[in-house]
């Protein structure tokens, strides 16, 4: 008697247990349906309000009991209604940690994009078919009290990715296919989680390929991963014309060359690290009129232990080698440079308690050692009559513990001759 009687209740146990999972998983695929479609809604309105393009979205999926959102055939639309579109992604997937919901921030344990292309047309003198896009996203106000968005994002894959580039003027197509992507995290937030890809970048540009996988350090088995990037005296000339017109200067030659690692480590606070060396040679800048107004013989930076999540920068040495510097006051007083500084835009009535909130951590920085020498500074100033010329030669700096700490002590040794008109 005392046996049947536990065997029909373990079976209405089993019964209710039962029908509570599958209430459960129902209304997990219920939730997840609707909230799918009120989301891919939402992404669509904003997304085309914010870029000035139609973005469409073929379905969102969430996956309620797993937390990971899928979104399935993201597209943002060309500049004109026959125009491919600018941006198609096959499936974006966010698996989101429970912290997520803790920290108010997302924590992401895996990120992939699948199959990203992205088409791109140069039209002339470095005007592009998204300047539009550029355009509508500078015009919305920013709220100088904002904190910096906090987010923690694991296990970044980007599979399949291309890039179409048509430069119209030359009528040439230029196309980096086959991208892959992988970052084992990029986080500003005090997590620990766990880290399953190593650094990789790798692509095809036209027949040629590049892997960065043979310099990665496998990060399974010692919790850190570094990718080395190297560019040997690339001259930038043939690629000037792209140079984007909305820009206030214009580059007219230079030679670009870097060593740089950047170097992961998984520990109680994830950590981007970037060091190495970075040298700009040959250099000049003129302004959109033509003017000329900064040149230099080289640039040579020297990096330690910068990390940019953390906003800390850790220069060891900056040597400037036979900088040329023209400086010029028109006849209506007005100075060149000021040109090249945006306008600050009024402050609206009540904001000021509001800019003086703390937003977040400043950023950090020190340089041990600047090296300046052979340099030269031409001053001309057309208020007078005839304009007076001044220039100053043989200009020589060396300065030693240079911060944004106001209260760091510095070193400084600077000389010059006036040569005069």
């Amino acid at each position: 008697m005392n046996f049947r009687m536990q065997s029909r209740w373990a079976r209405f146990l089993m019964w209710v247990a039962g029908a509570l999972v599958l209430a459960g998983a129902a209304l997990a695929v219920f939730i997840g349906f609707f909230a799918g479609e009120i989301l891919r809604s939402a992404a669509e309105r904003e997304g085309t309000a914010a870029l000035g393009r139609s973005v469409r979205i073929e379905r969102v999926d969430i996956h309620a009991l797993r937390l990971v959102v899928d979104i399935v055939g993201l597209q943002i639309a060309g500049p004109a209604p026959d125009a491919a579109p600018t941006l198609e992604l096959k499936q974006l997937s966010v698996d989101l940690a429970w912290q997520s919901l803790l920290r108010a921030a997302p924590v992401v344990d895996e990120l992939r994009v699948m199959e990203p292309t992205v088409r791109i047309a140069h039209l002339d003198a470095g005007r592009y078919d998204f300047d539009d896009v550029i355009a509508k996203l500078r015009a919305r106000p920013s709220d100088p009290a904002a904190r910096p968005a906090q987010f923690a994002l694991y296990n970044i894959r980007v599979e399949g990715g291309r890039i179409e580039l048509d430069d119209r003027p030359v009528k040439l197509r230029h196309q980096v296919s086959d991208i892959q992507l992988g970052v084992p995290f990029l986080s500003n937030l005090p997590t620990q989680r766990e880290v399953r890809i190593q650094p990789r970048l790798a692509f095809r540009l036209g027949e040629a390929g590049f892997d960065s996988s043979g310099e990665a350090t496998p990060f399974a088995q010692t919790h850190k991963g570094e990718v080395r990037i190297q560019v040997a005296d690339w001259d930038l000339q043939p690629y000037l014309g792209y140079w984007p017109a909305q820009l206030p200067v214009r580059l007219r030659s230079g030679r670009l060359g870097m060593d740089l690692r950047v170097g992961f480590e998984a520990g109680e606070t994830a950590q981007l690290v970037v060091s190495g060396n970075l040298a700009l040679r040959a250099w000049a800048l003129q302004s959109a009129q033509g003017i000329p107004l900064l040149a230099w013989e080289a640039l040579e930076l020297e990096l330690n232990d910068t990390k940019p999540l953390e906003r800390w920068a850790r220069l060891t040495a900056l040597k400037w080698t036979s900088p040329s510097i023209e400086l010029r006051r028109d006849a209506s007083g007005r100075l060149q440079w000021e040109d090249l500084i945006a306008p600050v835009a009024p402050r609206p009535p009540g904001a000021a308690s509001a800019a003086s909130a703390p937003a977040g951590p400043a950023w950090r920085a020190e340089l041990a050692q600047v090296a300046i020498e052979g340099g030269k500074v031409q001053w001309t100033d057309a208020t007078t009559s005839p304009a007076a010329r001044v220039q100053w030669a043989d200009l020589k700096v060396d300065a030693k513990g240079l911060s944004l700490d106001p209260a760091a002590p510095l070193e400084i040794d600077a000389s010059a001759r006036w040569v005069g008109a």
